[in-house]
């Protein structure tokens, strides 16, 4: 019988995980209502394109300037098994094996003094089986604990502990997916008999196919954005054709790219001996001596030069859609002007009706219903709500970094 858990450090209090941002609204009304959405549908098309254009300039900025932004440093395993108190009612004593981990390069450590990096940061997921040392392999008595790394820094903890009891020797198969960022995968067989890499991250098998691209001159001269696949690279593909868009590639090459291997440990002891073993495991760390070259491939400036253009964008669109629902309601006059009319005043005299009644509670019929929010004019005066919101909070962050610096001005002044 036994039984997992996380061991967090004591004094830490979770954080909340940072807000998304809100997706920008981009999409136009239909060809029926506006024509001129076809020039507006090419133009995404040809942003797709630019963008497949620009991540591959990236990629080779960042390959040239730095083609190994990562580097190998050891993280140390312990092991260690704590024999527990005999049981006063006659049942089998209990023990605890407690994994802990640190990375030891001395650059490594002075980062985790000063972030308190914790065993957990390292790790993507970890799986522990657990059995009797005589019936491994039989799967007759083995247990299974397994933690996977959630989306914020919550679930981050300083090592994991299982506890039992029992006098027979135990074997721990302890599986560690070492984490990441970018994530690497483990490259189909054939794509890295191709590209001549086991593993690594989406970027760098693009980067990697690209080469092959170039060095055996696929690319189409008189039509850049076609590739002509060598029989080679079409059977690794899956294509039927052997003409294919260059923009597309990544998303072939997302299917050809499995999870990567997990590192696996076997670990034998005797519950009722204390002990503790050691386990050296490889991972790859950013460099800090980089951070610096890889900022040049995505500025900051550029970042939020796009984020203004997509502002504006989604601002356009918006502005395109009040325009069309006004379209909609000139051109029911402009069709009928007696029907519209006559729709018009029964529509203000329901309202009016319904105003003068205490019982609505200051809403209409229509407003009563779901449907109602979720048309045109509802969905757009949220959008006017939510910047009005906005304007003002930023107005009194800007108006409380002012009063700051002042403090701090006037602070320096009487020094």
């Amino acid at each position: 019988m036994a039984s997992a858990k996380q061991m967090r450090d004591g004094g830490g209090r979770a954080r909340q995980a940072p807000a998304r941002r809100q997706a920008t609204e981009r999409d136009a009304p239909t060809q029926d209502e506006i024509t001129e959405s076809v020039q507006y549908q090419s133009l995404r098309e040809v942003e797709k394109r630019l963008d497949a254009t620009i991540a591959r300039k990236r990629t080779q900025i960042n390959d040239a300037l730095n083609p190994s932004p990562k580097i190998t440093r050891v993280l140390r395993l312990w092991f260690t098994v704590t024999k527990g108190g005999d049981d006063d009612n006659g049942a089998d004593p209990s023990w605890a094996l407690r994994i802990e981990g640190k990375l030891m390069d001395a650059e490594a450590m002075r980062y985790e003094a000063r972030h308190k990096r914790k065993l957990s940061s390292c790790l993507s997921n970890l799986f522990i089986q657990l059995a009797p040392t005589e019936s491994v392999g039989t799967n007759g008595n083995d247990s299974t604990y397994e933690w996977k790394k959630g989306l914020d820094d919550a679930a981050e903890c300083d090592g994991f502990e299982i506890t039992g009891e029992g006098t027979e020797s135990m074997t721990a198969t302890v599986l560690l997916t070492l984490h990441s960022h970018p994530t690497k995968f483990q490259l189909q067989r054939r794509l890295a008999k191709l590209l001549g890499m086991h593993t690594g991250t989406e970027s760098d098998v693009t980067t990697a196919l690209w080469r092959y691209i170039q060095q055996k001159g696929l690319q189409d001269k008189d039509d850049p954005e076609y590739i002509t696949c060598d029989a080679c690279l079409a059977s690794v593909l899956g294509v039927a054709q052997k003409r294919v868009e260059l923009y597309g590639l990544p998303l072939l090459v997302r299917g050809l790219l499995l999870p990567a291997e997990p590192v696996r440990i076997e670990y034998t002891f005797d519950p009722m001996t204390n002990g503790r073993d050691v386990f050296d495991v490889s991972i790859d760390i950013d460099d800090p001596a980089k951070a610096a070259q890889n900022n040049f491939a995505m500025h900051h400036a550029s970042v939020k030069e796009i984020d203004a253009l997509d502002a504006k964008i989604r601002d356009l669109t918006a502005k395109v859609v009040l325009s069309r629902t006004k379209r909609k309601h000139m051109q029911s006059f402009a069709d009928n002007p007696s029907e519209f009319i006559t729709a018009w005043i029964a529509s203000q005299a329901r309202d009016y009706s319904e105003q003068r009644a205490p019982s609505t509670g200051g809403l209409t019929e229509a407003q009563r219903l779901a449907s109602y929010y979720m048309s045109t004019p509802a969905q757009e005066a949220v959008y006017r709500y939510n910047n009005s919101l906005l304007a003002a909070r930023k107005e009194a962050i800007t108006l409380k970094n002012d009063a700051e610096k002042e403090k701090k001005q006037r602070l320096a002044q009487g020094n």
